[in-house]
């Protein structure tokens, strides 16, 4: 709960400049980059700071394609231009989730159908899946398509380290 009232003030108080959408279109495919201005503000700063966290952990920690998980970063979250959700709507989703976790499941299992009045709780709970539409679209690299399509379920001992990356890239960011 910590790391989104941290989340929340970054939000209000950070905002994307020329710098950082320097950064993003050194990684990002054109189609890419067309998605990622898709995003609210808030989302764009928190997929910057995920992705130069990224850079941080890789630098670390070798063996895994730096293109390939700063692009997974930058992305992470693009599932959720499709739910219209803003950061105040962020904030109670994840006050629901927090507090009434079986309350928040229903609800987002609810909001499957896009014409749903919960279809922000689906978004919100499934925008690592949502997001493999956009990417095909895009053509991003199915690899990066399977780290971002899971980074938000329950982690597995199976999981890959490039997954385990990110997953921590966004903790930390």
């Amino acid at each position: 709960m910590l790391k989104s009232v941290r989340q929340f003030f970054q939000s209000i108080l950070l905002h994307i400049n020329d710098n950082d959408l320097k950064f993003c279109e050194q990684y990002l495919t054109i189609n890419e980059y067309a998605l990622f201005l898709k995003f609210s503000g808030f989302e764009k700063v928190h997929a910057v700071r995920t992705a130069r966290k990224m850079q941080k952990i890789i630098h670390r920690d070798s063996g895994v394609d730096e293109r390939m998980m700063v692009r997974a970063a930058l992305l992470h979250d693009i599932g959720r231009i499709s739910g219209n959700i803003s950061l105040f709507d962020k904030v109670w989703l994840k006050l629901v989730k927090y507090l009434m976790r079986p309350v928040y499941n229903r609800l987002a299992e609810k909001g499957r159908h896009p014409e749903s009045g919960h279809r922000k709780f689906y978004i919100h709970k499934y925008h690592g899946e949502a997001a493999g539409d956009f990417l095909k679209r895009a053509g991003t690299d199915a690899a990066i398509i399977d780290v971002i399509a899971r980074h938000a379920q329950k982690p597995k001992n199976t999981d890959s380290k490039e997954l385990k990356l990110l997953r921590v890239a966004d903790r930390t960011s």
